[in-house]
C-alpha cells in the first residue's frame, strides 16, 4: 500500500507484479500508514482532514474513521 500526503487515495499494489490493484479514496491526503500486527487492518493518517481512516486490508475498503484530537 502506497500514499501520499498530496492525493487523496492509497493505493494497493501488487508486490511480484507491480500492477495496480486497488485505488481507494481516503481523504484530502494521506500521510503515514501503520499495519495491525496480525495484518487485518491498517491505520493511515489523513492529516488535511483530521482523522486516522481504518482500512480492512482483506476487502481493501475503509471500514472506519477516528477524529484526530
Amino acid at each position: 500500500m502506497i500514499a501520499s500526503l498530496g492525493g487523496p487515495e492509497v493505493v494497493f499494489v501488487d508486490v511480484a507484479s507491480h500492477k495496480v490493484v486497488k485505488r481507494l479514496k481516503v481523504g484530502s491526503g494521506a500521510a503515514g500508514i501503520v499495519m495491525q500486527p496480525d495484518g487485518a487492518r491498517a491505520f493511515v493518517a489523513c492529516s488535511p482532514d483530521n482523522y486516522v481512516a481504518v482500512i480492512d486490508l482483506k476487502t481493501m475498503e475503509v471500514v472506519g474513521r477516528s477524529m484526530l484530537v
